[in-house]
């Protein structure tokens, strides 16, 4: 079953924001981080755990047919991609669509001993310091510091 929950004051403002400049993409972000001496697998493992620690990892919001939005937890939802090359993840570019999901873990293989790390995100869902945690958590896992 998912959960819900009332948007607050500011992530309406962002709403509206968004759904009047639809071709903007002002509160859509992108981190990207070169990882060396990473595995490809372990990274995802990390990332799986840490969606379902934050559950709003998961979230969507739902305002279409409805009086107020809402943020929707989708229950066991992630959007975690791997590429095995570069060219294929450009082939697939994920983009963050609020009405589908929250958060995206791109991981792509670059060589034996290196990978991109690319997090999309939106704004209406998270700020730079609540990233900023997350990616620690990662780097903490990975580095072997378990949470």
């Amino acid at each position: 079953m998912n959960r819900s929950m009332p948007l607050s004051d500011m992530q309406k403002m962002i709403l509206m924001s968004s759904l009047m400049q639809p071709q903007e993409e002002n509160y859509a972000e992108q981190i990207t981080i070169k990882l060396v001496g990473i595995d490809i697998n372990k990274a995802r493992e990390i990332w799986s755990r840490i969606y379902q620690r934050h559950p709003m990892l998961s979230a969507c919001i739902r305002w279409k047919g409805r009086t107020e939005p809402i943020i929707e937890i989708l229950n066991g939802s992630d959007s975690i991609h791997i590429y095995s090359h570069p060219k294929e993840a450009k082939l697939n570019p994920h983009k963050i669509n609020i009405e589908k999901n929250s958060f995206c873990v791109s991981l792509i293989k670059q060589d034996d001993s290196a990978i991109l790390l690319i997090l999309d995100f939106h704004h209406i869902f998270f700020d730079g310091w609540s990233i900023s945690l997350l990616l620690h958590e990662f780097m903490d896992s990975c580095y072997g510091k378990p949470y």
